[in-house]
Parts: structure tokens; C-alpha cells; sequence
């Protein structure tokens, strides 16, 4: 298993569009530019999963599960230097 990639998109570069497809359900996609490398992204999802992820966004910063494993990377990442 590969270590995770952290993305940072920057914010003055974020698109946000939404893709109605016929058959294959409809999708909801994000492109930013990575702030670190430059790169440009693109992630698209069904319009669930997106509403499912704007939820745990929106939450992230009151939820205890969320800070303990923050915590956890934070002390993963404080061990590695």
C-alpha cells in the first residue's frame, strides 16, 4: 500500500461543476491546482457521495473522531522528522 498524497488545492483555483449524463447517472466533479506541486486535479463523483463529503467537510471541525485521527497523523508525521 502506497503512502497517502497530500493535496492542497489552491482556493483561487477551484472549479466545481456538475456533469447530468444519461445513463451512467449524473457526476459532480472539482479541478484545482495543487498549491505543493502545481499539478492540476480532477475528482468527480456522483452527486451522493458529493453531498455525503460536503456533510463530513462541513462537520470535520467538531468531530471527535476526526481530531483523534488528525492526532494520530500528527504524531505519525512528528516520529518521521
Amino acid at each position: 500500500m502506497t503512502e497517502p498524497v497530500l493535496l492542497q488545492p489552491d482556493p483561487a483555483t477551484l472549479v466545481v461543476s456538475y456533469h447530468p449524463r444519461h445513463g451512467e447517472g449524473d457526476a459532480v466533479s472539482m479541478q484545482f491546482t495543487d498549491r505543493a506541486s502545481g499539478q492540476r486535479y480532477l475528482f468527480a463523483a456522483t452527486p451522493e457521495v458529493t453531498d455525503y463529503l460536503a456533510s463530513l467537510f462541513a462537520t470535520a471541525t467538531q468531530s471527535q473522531r476526526v481530531r483523534f485521527e488528525a492526532d494520530q497523523l500528527e504524531a505519525q508525521q512528528a516520529e518521521r522528522r
